[in-house]
């Protein structure tokens, strides 16, 4: 019976990491803590080792993925303040090359008089 509980539990927690949850691999450690028990209760060693081994592999990969999701929330809360400066810039120069009614543009995108590039003057639709 102890053997079909941590059944239970190692399926549960393989079905939990398929969803991509992370509590799937605390599920199965769980799991192969009742192997452990339930093995050397009845002496089978070559099932201990295995689930010893097991374990730790739950361990290490919930570790590793718990690790992951913090260095992935550092490099966003790094990032973001950089990507609204670059967006705000981007729009400020958006503005400068609207002059009332005709957007100034160049071939090589950026407003004004470029050596290499030809400049092209939009009129916008006047809808009146």
């Amino acid at each position: 019976m102890i053997g079909w509980i941590g059944n239970i539990f190692l399926l549960v927690g393989v079905y939990y990491i398929g969803n991509k949850q992370k509590v799937g691999f605390l599920l199965t450690a769980f799991g192969e803590i009742i192997w452990i028990a339930y093995s050397v209760t009845i002496s089978l060693w070559s099932l201990v080792a295995a689930c010893v081994l097991f374990f730790g592999m739950s361990l290490r990969n919930w570790y590793k993925w718990y690790r992951d999701e913090k260095l992935e929330k550092a490099l966003e809360d790094f990032m973001e303040p950089l990507a609204e400066e670059a967006l705000e810039e981007a729009l400020r120069d958006i503005e400068g090359w609207i002059e009332g009614d005709t957007i100034k543009l160049d071939t090589n995108g950026v407003h004004g008089d470029s050596p290499k590039g030809v400049d092209v003057d939009v009129r916008l639709k006047d809808e009146s």
